[in-house]
């Protein structure tokens, strides 16, 4: 038997070489979430620096269940149970009713605002069908339907 016609050992299927593989995968992971969450940190840090410390802002009173808006001051919180985690927050007292009103500034996407403010909503109806796709119920009765 030549040695060309002999089977080459994969390496790669070696116990110790595939447990050196296995533990540079978890490494590199680790790495890349560690990248990832000190990424979003620091963005998290320069939306805080951005916002400016007094601004005019708009908020929605769920006491009188009205929109107003308010001088507002930035409050900035550690987050009690991420202390790496700082929290960052417009805060201004209803005149008419003397509650408190918050806008978040970090994390806007669950600010309950823009669920409950009849502004947004009216201003969401005004504008519906500039953004209505011709897929979309509605489309033809609007538009009508094209004739092939």
């Amino acid at each position: 038997m030549r040695y060309e016609d002999t089977p080459r050992p994969e390496i790669e299927n070696h116990y110790h070489i595939r447990e050196l593989i296995e533990n540079q995968e978890k490494r590199t992971n680790d790495r890349n979430l560690s990248r990832s969450k000190e990424k979003e940190k620091a963005e998290r840090e320069e939306e805080i620096i951005r916002a400016k410390p007094v601004d005019i802002v708009e908020f929605y009173c769920e006491t009188c269940e009205e929109d107003f808006a308010q001088v507002a001051f930035k409050q900035i919180e550690t987050d009690w149970s991420n202390t790496n985690q700082r929290i960052a927050f417009y805060k201004s007292k209803h005149d008419d009713c003397s509650t408190w009103a918050i806008r978040y500034i970090t994390d806007k996407y669950s600010d309950p605002y823009w669920s409950e403010s009849k502004q947004v909503a009216r201003d969401r109806g005004k504008h519906y069908a500039d953004i209505l796709q011709p897929w979309e119920t509605g489309y033809n009765l609007l538009y009508g339907r094209k004739n092939t």
